[in-house]
């Protein structure tokens, strides 16, 4: 391999444009930290626009194969690798790809698989675990609007590791047209709620969830937006047993996500 010269200086230019990257000023790019990740790149064959690594990196079994595929690539000082890398404890390889462009129709057009809608969810491991599950139960693909944790932060990047690459997603829309797009592919919202006496809601197995719904979930204090009310053509709720009044979001999505897939694969 041909030698590389070793950036050693913090302040070298490649430095705050990674910083950049990382902390989302380049809505195009995604910031890939870690092995796991960069696999999941040449997996996808999504061209790596730089690849940035220590030489503890010559040790991932798939260290030429990345190099082969990026565009521009740099070998940096540990200190250098530290001062961009997002995690307490970096293992010495990362890489920049473009984020996937995604359509509606690249969401409805696997119907009646359900939707995911995600209101002002915060914690971006709650989120990046709602996607990686979703993607396990055969969802369709996630929608959030602008209060909602980013979907390609690195921490939910790494939450999710991988799904965010192949699932469809659709980030920050504003509620009016996540609903108009969801009229038009025949979609229904149906809301995940607390079982309330001021509510008509179901439990979650009797739901027919052979149909196509969105699934509508918010945050576990606050709930979703009022805006989505007039919307909702049906709640759910999962049956908890007293003191317990509420499920953390991702594991909630997960119960419904896998009895809609019960539903449809005995239909």
């Amino acid at each position: 391999m041909k030698e590389v010269p070793v950036i050693s200086s913090r302040r070298h230019a490649l430095v705050d444009e990674l910083k950049s990257i990382r902390d989302g000023l380049d809505a195009a790019l995604m910031f890939l930290e870690g092995p796991r990740l960069v696999q999941e790149v040449l997996r996808s064959a999504k061209p790596i626009e730089i690849l940035v690594w220590t030489l503890s990196a010559k040790d991932f079994p798939e260290f030429s194969a990345a190099l082969t595929q990026a565009k521009r690539n740099f070998q940096v000082s540990p200190a250098v690798f530290e001062a961009v890398s997002d995690v307490r404890s970096p293992q010495g390889i990362l890489a920049i790809t473009r984020r996937p462009e995604c359509r509606w129709e690249d969401l409805t057009g696997r119907a009646p698989a359900p939707l995911l809608v995600l209101d002002g969810i915060q914690d971006p491991g709650n989120v990046a675990t709602i996607l990686r599950t979703a993607e396990a139960a055969g969802a369709a693909g996630v929608v959030t609007t602008p209060a909602t944790a980013h979907l390609f932060s690195p921490k939910a990047l790494r939450g999710a590791m991988g799904s965010t690459l192949r699932l469809p997603c659709l980030e920050h829309l504003p509620v009016r047209d996540i609903q108009s797009s969801l009229v038009k592919a025949g979609y229904a919202l149906v809301a995940a709620e607390m079982e309330s006496p001021e509510i008509v809601s179901a439990g979650y197995c009797r739901h027919d969830w052979k149909k196509p719904w969105a699934i509508l979930l918010g945050q576990e204090g606050r709930g979703f937006s009022e805006d989505w009310k007039p919307l909702i053509r049906a709640y759910v709720h999962i049956p908890m047993r007293p003191p317990v009044e509420s499920l953390n979001v991702a594991a909630a999505a997960a119960i419904l996500l896998y009895e809609s897939l019960r539903q449809r694969e005995l239909s």
